[in-house]
């Protein structure tokens, strides 16, 4: 049975810089609808995690936010910058992350204000809640 995916990895392999010609030209020729096609699959990649991670639909679980436009993800115990730091992730990639790692345990659906005075306050405001191990 013919695997795409082994041909392609084998394909560029033995063929790395004639490839990466033709997806540099690509791109410059279809950049426009390149970006809105990856900018559209990491929309799709967040609202997973958050409806994975915050109901669906997705709400803050401190203080009920429910605009997706201010939902992020939030490390129960803190040190969410030492992990991704750690990892290598910046940007969208802590999304592919936890979808590829099946949607570990520690992680909630928080405001970015919620998720930002937690950070640095070590309490919300909504609920007076203090973060004893969020030492970053």
């Amino acid at each position: 049975m013919f695997d795409k995916k082994v041909y392609m990895r084998d394909y560029y392999k033995n063929h790395k810089k004639d490839y990466q010609k033709w997806h540099h030209s690509y791109y410059e020729s279809e950049k426009e609808k390149v970006d809105a096609r990856n900018k559209d699959l990491r929309e799709r990649k967040r609202l997973e995690c958050l409806v994975h991670y915050g109901g669906n639909p997705p709400i803050c679980s401190c203080c009920g936010e429910k605009y997706l436009e201010f939902l992020t993800i939030d490390h129960i115990h803190g040190g969410g910058s030492r992990q991704r730091r750690s990892l290598g992730l910046t940007g969208s990639f802590f999304y592919y992350w936890l979808i590829k790692h099946n949607f570990p345990k520690g992680y909630r659906v928080l405001c970015y204000n919620c998720n930002c005075s937690l950070g640095f306050n070590k309490y919300c405001p909504h609920r007076k809640e203090v973060l004893d191990d969020a030492k970053e």
